[in-house]
């Protein structure tokens, strides 16, 4: 079961209270054109996990579930899968 923050909102509703109480719109708008087609494509794939060590472009989503795919690093999943 994720820990993180699910995000499912579309994200045509970041106004939605939910979005700022945590910090998401800073966050979302952090994302770099050259890191949307990665993440679109695990959605798009119904991935349940983006394994990344890109800590510069995807450290502020380690943790955070986006449209049910979420972020975590090697050591994160290693965790998750051996408890």
């Amino acid at each position: 079961m994720p820990t993180g923050t699910d995000c499912r909102l579309p994200t045509s509703d970041l106004r939605h209270r939910r979005w700022r109480q945590h910090g998401l719109l800073r966050r979302l708008l952090s994302i770099r054109p050259k890191d949307e087609p990665i993440i679109s494509a695990a959605i798009a794939a119904k991935a349940t996990h983006l394994l990344t060590g890109d800590k510069q472009d995807f450290g502020p989503f380690f943790g955070l579930t986006i449209q049910g795919v979420k972020v975590v690093t090697p050591a994160m999943l290693a965790k998750e899968i051996l408890g």
